[in-house]
């Protein structure tokens, strides 16, 4: 069933619209408008708009088209995330370009949408993103995993930082297990599971639990035919 919005009262998800179409863009915002829990406080026609917008506004969300004349998506979402690591950053792209999805979430995006899905898709994978999910889809997931599989090992491997109990959450995460489902899983509270997570991504030196599983799984630590990076399914 579709997502719950967070929050009946105020809005909880503030949102900056990226896109250097016009059209796109009011599109978007329509969309999200509509939702009780969320609120777009701004928008931006480029990257360097953006990031002049992303400072003036603190939006925790910011939903960044890939390819646009001068700053690009990818290079604003780094250096968007540079200075406000704690903003949320979901590609919107008009392909499936695999060099776009690897290099947006080598950036630090935490997904990756296409423009052709539905809008209640594009709200539930949004609102998923705060309930500790990945909006990008299981096959973009196993994608970014065996590139990530594929590049040259040798380095320290920085998963033996991770405590037993970390792994086990890892794991979980590489499963497709929200925050709720892990804290069921392994009997422990929710706060707890979120913890673990923080000191994972702090751990491993990454922005997010999709860049925290490439790691694992490009180690060794997982099979990457069983990842999916948890992403809502989509509702018939």
């Amino acid at each position: 069933m579709p997502s719950r919005p967070l929050n009946p009262g105020p809005k909880h998800i503030k949102i900056l619209v990226v896109d250097d179409h016009p059209i796109v863009r009011e599109g978007v915002i329509r969309v999200m408008s509509r939702e009780p829990d969320m609120e777009v406080i701004g928008e931006a026609g480029d990257g360097m708009e953006a990031l002049t917008q992303a400072r003036r506004l603190s939006p925790n969300l910011i939903l960044m088209n890939v390819h646009m004349p001068g700053c690009d998506g990818i290079r604003a979402t780094a250096s968007i995330l540079a200075e406000m690591p704690r903003v949320k950053v979901v590609m919107l792209s008009a392909s499936n370009c695999e060099r776009d999805l690897f290099h947006s979430i080598e950036a630090g995006a935490s997904g990756y949408l296409l423009k052709d899905l539905p809008p209640s898709v594009l709200v539930d994978k949004t609102r998923g993103l705060f309930q500790g999910k990945a909006p990008i889809s299981r096959l973009d997931a196993a994608r970014i995993m065996r590139e990530f599989a594929r590049r040259a090992n040798g380095e320290h491997s920085r998963l033996k930082d991770l405590s037993q109990r970390e792994v086990e959450v890892l794991q979980l995460a590489a499963q497709g297990c929200a925050n709720q489902e892990i804290a069921h899983r392994l009997n422990i509270a929710l706060h707890t599971v979120k913890n673990h997570i923080r000191n994972i991504l702090a751990k491993l030196d990454v922005d997010n639990r999709v860049q925290a599983v490439a790691l694992a799984a490009r180690e060794g630590m997982l099979d990457v035919e069983e990842i999916n990076v948890r992403a809502p399914r989509s509702h018939k």
